[in-house]
């Protein structure tokens, strides 16, 4: 782990994000590994959708945390702060602020749009075979609880066999190398617009010390974690109920702002996205107000 973090590190300090993402991003190909487990392990793959489309939840505060966690790991508050700060950089390193070409615009607001929708898209595929592999899988082979990455691995044996391990490790490696500077860098970046800091993964690292200083707290403050045997994927869980609960009053402004002429001009957000926007939000605030409900009647 100590190894896994100072590669992350060494990557994040000595090279661009955008220059070593080409090429992880190809080992993340592997979670869609748990898509063939679901063509694979077909019997019970329709009784699976049926439950998709009419779920039989009850409401209790397992279940509603549950959901709640599920928001929160879909719609993520660090996501908005990387997302905006990378359109930023992105605008600066192609000097597309200089652009005065209205159609040129239009068409990075709908090439983002392309980008979100098919992101989420296939994002929402996945996390759904995933959760279809370990309950015809795991479940069936008596495994309640999953504790440990090994445990999760054991999800792709039905395509993978004895390679699962390997197979998973992969997905881990590159969406890890991956995800980490995201998750770091997403808290980098709050901080140092708070704070009127230099940021930017662009810039190196003695333009932004500060910047860069909250990155490496955070993949060292993951290490220690690990090092110190705190359960992971539990600490995975939660942390996805802590962003439920975070993401409803920052998606909230996020619609209050869009809507504003005086800020937005003529890229104020349209009606449907805006009702999208409100619907998702208040379905969010309702997930976590009863979750937080139940949980203090228990």
């Amino acid at each position: 782990m100590i190894l896994f973090g100072g590669a992350i590190l060494f990557l994040e300090l000595r090279f661009r994000y955008r220059t070593y993402e080409k090429i992880l991003k190809w080992l993340a190909f592997s979670i869609f590994s748990c898509v063939g487990v679901a063509l694979v392990v077909r019997s019970e793959l329709l009784d699976a959708v049926k439950a998709a489309v009419k779920p039989s939840l009850g409401f209790t505060t397992a279940s509603l945390v549950a959901i709640t966690a599920i928001f929160g790991t879909t719609i993520s508050p660090y996501l908005f702060f990387w997302q905006n700060a990378e359109e930023v950089e992105e605008e600066r390193e192609q000097n597309a602020a200089e652009t005065t070409r209205e159609n040129q615009k239009y068409r990075g607001i709908s090439e983002m749009r392309a980008d979100v929708a098919s992101g989420m898209g296939a994002g929402v595929l996945v996390a759904m075979c995933i959760i279809y592999a370990a309950g015809a899988s795991l479940n069936k082979s008596g495994v309640t609880d999953i504790a440990t990455a090994t445990q999760a691995a054991e999800a792709l044996r039905p395509i993978a066999g004895n390679f699962c391990s390997l197979l998973f490790a992969l997905g881990i490696i590159g969406t890890g190398l991956l995800a980490v500077p995201v998750l770091a860098g997403s808290s980098a970046y709050a901080l140092a617009d708070a704070l009127g800091w230099e940021e930017g993964l662009s810039r190196p690292v003695h333009e932004a010390p500060a910047f860069y200083g909250i990155i490496v707290a955070g993949v060292v403050g993951g290490v220690a974690m690990n090092l110190l045997g705190l359960p992971a994927v539990k600490a995975l869980y939660w942390s996805a109920v802590a962003n439920g609960f975070a993401a409803p009053p920052l998606m909230l402004l996020i619609n209050l702002l869009a809507s504003s002429k005086d800020l937005m001009g003529d890229k104020v957000s349209g009606g449907l996205s805006k009702l999208w926007l409100w619907l998702g939000t208040g379905i969010m605030f309702a997930a976590g107000l009863a979750s937080g409900i139940f949980s203090l009647s228990d």
